[in-house]
């Protein structure tokens, strides 16, 4: 497997590695797009019904990992999974709202269990409901749940004509994300409305550490991809963060898109390599403890790190760990560093 020659979101050339910058994790490769700063990695491109089946030995989305004290990255708990199913039901409400039909159709493409179609018809009971899920088990779930559900994908089915077409956690397991987009647009009805969910990998705990970087994300959005690959496949996008996750409510249209400043990719690479560096330190402080020698080590770390977020972050970790060790003095120390800029950081302000 190699890198994509072009890009999947807005298909610009990637083979200049000066406009487009790479790292290597554990040996495999990620560059970022110089126009857009999609995130890519190796990948095949398969099957379609391959890109949604890796869901299932691929592991959860980004978006439902979070961060732990000890440095190590785990499933969000049963809170936070309801606090995001909320979060889908707030965006479905935003589809709703820039609608005009009474009774909406709605399709839900690979809904998994079914959780989200059931939580939308008990809060809005007018819809009218269809949902693709391949993955028999899956379907078999949310079949269980009195969801009307198909073992399908929606490049297969031949059905059409939705008012709202509603998908999450699947766009970056393709490897061509537009050409799927392409297929869910070629199935709304006229003024119909796509709702997108994906995870916002800038946002997301340890996005390019070694046990994230899977084969089955080859793509990884930020809100400026996500608009670029919207476009590539004729759509006019509304898009919002919410926490690890992005939203977007899509239109037939023809935007304007432009690329993004010129050290947009350089930067999110730096963001990326200092996130999981501390990630790496904080597992570090958390098995040796805040010792005198780890505490000269994290000064120098942080005055390495070249993005504020990196800083900031890095410093609210030490203080973390120092707490915890029953240094709050120490803690209090790193806090505030974290809240004072660089020097580096003071020279480009001024």
């Amino acid at each position: 497997m190699a890198l994509p020659s072009s890009c999947p979101s807005c298909n610009e050339p990637l083979h200049d590695r000066s406009a487009n910058p790479s790292l290597t994790v554990e040996g495999m490769s990620v560059i970022v797009c110089g126009s857009c700063t999609c995130m890519a990695t190796e990948a095949e491109p398969g099957r379609v019904i391959d890109h949604y089946r890796a869901r299932v030995w691929g592991g959860p989305p980004r978006a439902e990992l979070v961060e732990r004290d000890d440095g190590s990255i785990r499933r969000i708990d049963a809170d936070a999974e309801r606090n995001r199913l909320e979060a889908k039901l707030q965006a479905l409400r935003a589809a709703l709202r820039v609608g005009d039909t009474l009774s909406p159709s709605v399709l839900e493409v690979g809904c998994r269990q079914g959780a989200f179609v059931e939580a939308a018809l008990a809060r809005y009971r007018s819809l009218r409901v269809t949902a693709l899920e391949p993955w028999l088990p899956w379907r078999d779930a949310a079949a269980s749940r009195g969801v009307a559900v198909q073992a399908s994908t929606v490049e297969s089915m031949d059905a059409g004509g939705f008012d709202i077409i509603a998908e999450f956690d699947l766009l970056d397991h393709f490897a061509a994300p537009a050409e799927h987009l392409r297929a869910l647009r070629q199935r709304l009805a006229p003024g119909g409305h796509i709702l997108l969910g994906v995870s916002n990998v800038v946002e997301c705990a340890g996005s390019t550490f070694p046990h994230k970087l899977r084969l089955d994300t080859p793509v990884g959005f930020t809100r400026a991809a996500l608009r670029r690959v919207c476009a590539a496949a004729g759509l006019s996008a509304a898009i919002w963060e919410d926490g690890r996750s992005l939203f977007a409510v899509c239109e037939r249209g023809d935007p304007v898109v432009h690329d993004v400043s010129a050290d947009a990719a350089s930067s999110l690479i730096r963001r990326l390599r200092e996130n999981d560096g501390r990630l790496l330190f904080k597992r570090f402080l958390a098995d040796r403890g805040p010792t005198p020698a780890a505490l000269r080590a994290a000064v120098k770390v942080a005055e390495g790190c070249r993005t504020e977020a990196g800083h900031r972050a890095l410093c609210v970790s030490v203080a973390a760990a120092c707490e915890r060790a029953g240094d709050h003095d120490e803690a209090a120390r790193w806090r505030e560093r974290g809240r004072t800029l660089p020097a580096w950081a003071s020279q480009n302000v001024a």
